[in-house]
Order: structure tokens, then C-alpha cells, then sequence
């Protein structure tokens, strides 16, 4: 096998869709990624792998994991978003679609005040008002919750 081949393995034991992730052995940066190096440059492999397969990643989007995995380079795990969606979509997220949805209808039915939000869902007053006021999270439209 050659070292192209040898730097990743399938890992039978963390799927996405029912495929296996392809963890990076080689470098891994501090943030857990796996860290290619082409062209005399230092790339993150799951973009190197994305590319290879699809083409340049969007402009002005990341590749969120779907499987979670930060080593995984499988191109089927990766799908192009907007940074504000790769983070509302991680790991230490405390909020999502659905709760942002009822978050705002909460509030706009008028029976909860901001305070309220803020403590029942473990959240700072000023994110819970610049949500509300769709400063935050606004490609979450209420319409989409029917």
C-alpha cells in the first residue's frame, strides 16, 4: 500500500447514513482535524478530500461533519454551509431550528418575557434578543416549523 493510501483507515465502528468514516492518521491539528500537505502547503485533509471529489468548496462556506467526526475525510460526510450554520449545527450548540422556532413564537405569543428565555433555555439575554429580533440565526424562518 502507499503512503497516499495509508493515511486513513475506514472505521467501521463511527457511521454517518450507514457508510463508514475515513479517520486521518497522519497530522492532526489542535482543533482535531485531520492536516494534509500539498503543493507546499498545509491543508485540512477532509477539504482536500472534498475537493478531490466535488470541486472547490462554495465560497463563503464550510464543510460541516455530518458524522461529527473531525477526523473523517469521507467526501459522503461533508456538506458545503454557511459558517453561521456549521456553528449553529456543532457540538457545544445549545440551541437548534426547532428550539429557535419556539423560542420566537413563545415570545411573540406574549406570555414569557426575555428573562424567562433566558434562564429556561440556559442562554445570555442578548442572544435571546438579537434572535428574536433576527439579528441571529436568520436563515431559521418560522414557516419552516409547519
Amino acid at each position: 500500500m502507499g503512503r497516499k493510501q495509508e493515511r486513513y483507515r475506514v472505521n467501521e465502528e463511527r457511521t454517518y447514513n450507514g457508510t463508514p468514516c475515513w479517520e486521518w492518521l497522519l497530522a492532526i491539528s489542535k482543533y482535531g482535524y485531520g492536516i494534509d500537505y500539498i503543493n507546499g502547503n498545509n491543508v485540512r485533509a477532509h477539504i482536500a478530500s472534498w475537493e478531490r471529489v466535488n470541486g472547490k468548496v462554495p465560497e463563503n462556506h464550510d464543510l460541516d461533519h455530518l458524522c461529527r467526526n473531525r477526523r473523517c475525510i469521507n467526501p459522503d460526510h461533508l456538506e458545503p454551509v454557511t459558517r453561521a450554520v456549521n456553528i449553529q449545527r456543532g457540538n457545544g450548540a445549545k440551541l437548534n431550528a426547532e428550539t429557535v422556532r419556539e423560542i420566537r413564537q413563545r415570545y411573540a405569543d406574549g406570555n414569557i418575557t426575555l428573562k424567562q428565555l433566558e434562564d429556561e433555555y440556559g442562554v445570555s439575554d442578548s442572544a435571546i434578543g438579537s434572535m428574536i429580533r433576527g439579528k441571529s440565526w436568520t436563515n431559521i424562518t418560522q414557516e419552516a416549523a409547519a
